[in-house]
């Protein structure tokens, strides 16, 4: 099955069809993948342009942001770290991750403050984020995707489940991504046939 990954690094993703893509991560969550295929999720990792996809890990603890940290790497993303809920809002709209994954209880501020900062942000609301945390009530994952979250997990996370929901997500926001430059290409477009007029 042929990978994006091989596209040369000097292609971006707008020159693929929009159905050429949506085939692919139809393709990819048809699949039955596990933690073992670490070679194909690496490939998958890199959609749209080969590039390794930014996931920003926002967590007080350092066990479990090292946890982390290795897991996604190892599937070849790259992981960028906040300590707390303000640094990851400050990170956030630094790197302009594709997936931030929130704790809940940090102090300075809390995931739920920062999801929902994030998600009030212009410059940020289309990115996923997820609520990774020890809370399981269901009032505590009413409250989160109120917030505005995309995903509620709670640790211990499945890796199979986590690997998954990560592509899914991601791909859902560079699909978005591919259509807003698509939209704004095709209005730059139009205005320079106006200029020539």
């Amino acid at each position: 099955m042929e990978t994006i990954c091989n596209i040369p690094r000097e292609y971006d993703f707008l020159r693929f069809s929009k159905q050429f893509w949506k085939r692919k991560v139809e393709e990819f969550s048809s699949a039955e993948l596990s933690v073992s295929d670490s070679e194909r999720w690496q490939q998958d990792a890199r959609l749209y342009d080969g590039q390794a996809k930014r996931i920003l890990i926002v967590d007080d603890s350092p066990t479990e942001r090292s946890l982390l940290e290795k897991f996604l790497s190892k599937f070849g993303y790259q992981v960028i770290i906040a300590t707390d809920g303000e640094a990851g809002v400050a990170r956030a709209l630094s790197e302009q991750p594709d997936l931030i994954i929130l704790d809940v209880v940090m102090p300075n501020m809390n995931g739920f403050e920062a999801c929902r900062t994030i998600k009030s942000t212009p410059e940020l609301a289309q990115i996923p984020v997820f609520l990774l945390t020890s809370k399981n009530g269901k009032s505590d994952e009413f409250w989160g995707k109120k917030q505005g979250a995309d995903l509620y997990m709670t640790k211990p996370f499945d890796p199979d489940e986590m690997l998954k929901a990560v592509f899914r997500y991601i791909s859902k926001h560079l699909l978005f991504r591919y259509e807003r430059e698509a939209r704004r290409r095709q209005r730059k477009e139009i205005a320079g046939l106006v200029m020539r007029s």
